[in-house]
């Protein structure tokens, strides 16, 4: 069994200081489906605290930034559902109100225990070239691989570009957050790799010029054409952290 290509159901983009839950509805995700969230907080304070649909929480991978909260915040929150739902009606909070930009929707094919590896590599003060690697090697082959970045910083109008042989799942654009000392743009993308076993996962982007980043990669394992179930091992989205001490 493989992954469909995935199915937007909803998104957010909102450069108002001032969001503290978001609940889109969504509708027509079919039995043995992995739903997925992408998240990019402008800042470091507001990150998603929870996801549910009511009846389940959906489980979070996530990268924190420094304590400086121009920085992104990085999230990736998903369910596996054996069982077709219905329509459902999502619950994100936040820790607190913050500009977000975010993506969920879903794919079918998925194992009942989806996770399988994660990661980061590189770093530098500033680049042209987010980047992140799996720290470890994937256990399958045909997995999704869901890649984040965000960047911010300095003038203009920024953008970041998925990786070559990745497609788009949703940009910010030239960018969704904007005053006085920061402008910032997110882009989350995915690639259904034929191969796979024994080898990393990676990626890496294209800022429009030099600026302060983070990046994070997570892969996820097909289905074998069996049942239900649930768990599997949650991995850590680790991310980037450029330009700034860690503290």
């Amino acid at each position: 069994m493989s992954f469909s290509l995935p199915t937007e159901l909803a998104s957010v983009s909102t450069n108002t200081n001032g969001q503290t839950s978001w609940t889109p509805t969504l509708t027509g995700i079919p039995s043995n489906s992995l739903a997925f969230l992408c998240f990019d907080n402008a800042g470091g304070t507001g990150q998603p605290t929870s996801v549910s649909d009511g009846t389940n929480s959906w489980t979070n991978i996530t990268g924190s930034n420094d304590s400086r909260s121009s920085l992104d915040w990085l999230s990736l929150w998903f369910f596996y559902y054996a069982s077709a739902p219905g329509s459902l009606t999502l619950t994100v909070s936040f820790a607190s109100s913050n500009e977000i930009f975010g993506y969920v929707g879903f794919v079918t094919g998925s194992n009942p225990a989806p996770s399988d590896v994660s990661g980061n590599s590189g770093g530098g003060s500033t680049s042209t070239s987010p980047s992140a690697t799996t720290s470890a090697v994937r256990t399958a082959d045909n997995e999704l691989i869901i890649w984040m970045a965000g960047n911010h910083g300095g003038t203009g109008t920024p953008t970041v570009t998925v990786p070559t042989g990745y497609t788009e799942l949703h940009t910010s654009g030239s960018t969704f957050y904007s005053d006085a000392v920061r402008v910032k743009s997110a882009n989350f993308g995915y690639l259904i790799d034929v191969g796979g076993t024994g080898t990393t996962a990676s990626g890496t982007g294209t800022n429009d010029s030099s600026r302060q980043w983070s990046c994070g990669i997570a892969t996820f394992i097909p289905g074998t054409g069996g049942g239900g179930g649930g768990g599997g091992t949650v991995p850590t989205l680790f991310v980037n952290r450029s330009g700034l001490p860690l503290r």
